[in-house]
């Protein structure tokens, strides 16, 4: 299903989209990696999509692969190894989860409480009483921190898109990027011992950790707080793709960013400064983010209320 050009097309895409992409894909070569291209039918794609939905992949998961497979055929017909696109008129199964967990669970907060002082445990910690974005806080530097005026001055980000694994410093695009994050005395607490002077990160020392680094890093931590589900995932061995259940971390720092809003919310701060707090460009996001909250509180008690004798 795959030759040399479309090899090279897929090293032309940024780092970024392809780790969205990759599972996709190493799925379509699962499914039809054996397959002539040109003898792939569009039934045999509603099938693949129907296993998805059977094995009870989310949405969005089943809506990335099929779009990774229309890229594919009509890559296919342009380099005249088909006449037509067998994906191109396929839809997402109906009934899909569209649900996504934006805010862990009270016992991974705990966990995440509890192993502040674990190897990376305050990388985790930050995120949850910052609310910064994994980049922001990757590109912390020590004199960010104002321990005095109890502020975290956000200025720059951590990207990996266009190396794939080397840090590149990107500063934001619009103002609410640049910003003053409160410094919350628990916070403080922990890092004023291990404060260092100058233009060292907090994370990674004179430089930016590396991705593979601080993905290493990240699962290393979720696995000994016990932060971690058994996931299915496509891995190739050999010339073979096999999928096995691994451990997988259950939490990422988005659902933290998540968490301090959900903070914000039941603290009473109103839109327009959890706004500034969380770097939303416009203030319709965070009444976004709130009225999510909102809803699964609801829904929270709802289930309590329904559950109760």
């Amino acid at each position: 299903m795959s030759n040399g050009k479309q090899k090279q097309t897929w090293n032309e895409i940024a780092a970024g989209t392809q780790v969205s992409y990759n599972p996709a894909l190493l799925r379509a070569l699962d499914e039809f990696g054996d397959y002539p291209i040109r003898n792939i039918t569009p039934l045999d794609l509603q099938k693949s999509l129907e296993r998805m939905a059977a094995q009870m992949y989310a949405h969005h998961s089943v809506a990335i692969y099929l779009s990774v497979l229309n890229q594919i055929f009509e890559y296919a017909v342009l380099q005249g190894d088909r006449q037509d696109n067998p994906a191109a008129t396929l839809k997402v199964p109906k009934g899909l989860s569209s649900r996504t967990r934006e805010c862990p669970e009270d016992e991974a907060l705990e966990a995440i409480r509890q192993h502040v002082d674990d190897e990376f445990g305050l990388f985790a910690y930050m995120l949850l009483y910052t609310g910064l974005r994994r980049g922001e806080l990757l590109a912390l530097q020590w004199r960010d921190v104002d321990f005095k005026a109890r502020t975290i001055h956000v200025t720059k980000s951590v990207t990996y898109a266009e190396t794939g694994n080397q840090p590149v410093i990107k500063y934001p695009k619009t103002e609410a990027g640049n910003r003053e994050v409160v410094l919350l005395d628990r916070l403080a607490k922990k890092l004023f011992p291990l404060q260092r002077k100058g233009t060292a990160y907090i994370f990674g020392g004179e430089r930016p950790l590396t991705q593979s680094v601080y993905r290493s890093k990240w699962r290393n931590y979720c696995l000994d707080a016990g932060l971690w589900e058994w996931k299915e995932v496509v891995r190739t061995e050999g010339r073979k793709n096999v999928t096995k259940l691994v451990k997988e971390p259950s939490v990422t720092p988005h659902q933290l960013r998540h968490a301090f809003a959900t903070m914000c919310y039941e603290a009473g701060i109103a839109p327009k400064d959890a706004q500034q707090l969380l770097g939303h460009s416009k203030v319709e996001v965070t009444m976004d983010t709130y009225t999510h909250i909102r809803k699964n509180r609801r829904d929270d008690i709802a289930d309590k209320l329904n559950k109760a004798e």
